[in-house]
């Protein structure tokens, strides 16, 4: 029997931070830290896109991680209010850490 990954429901956050530590972009602190190819699906639109950044989301408890996402939707949804969820897997998401 397979088991699958849990998936959870998460929103982009609004008006989050755009550096990684060390000056590294999100998209590639994602990539270092799950070890997985940056995916060309948009989980948040479902569509096909070469242009994937490392989107700041929130889940319901309001924990803040890193997930691909396309530049487009990572771009309609980084100043408005965050009232679209998508579905990701949980083992995909990259805790954002402190930056003080």
């Amino acid at each position: 029997m397979e088991i699958k990954p849990k998936k959870i429901l998460v929103r982009h956050a609004k008006e989050s931070t755009s550096t990684a530590p060390n000056g590294d972009s999100w998209i590639n602190y994602w990539e270092k830290k799950t070890l997985l190819p940056i995916p060309k699906k948009c989980a948040c639109c479902g569509k096909i896109s070469n242009d994937m950044v490392g989107a700041h989301v929130i889940d319901e408890e309001g924990n803040l991680y890193i997930y691909p996402v396309c530049r487009e939707c990572n771009s309609r949804y980084k100043y408005t209010k965050p009232d679209i969820p998508f579905e990701v897997r949980m083992d995909e998401l990259v805790p954002v850490p402190n930056q003080n």
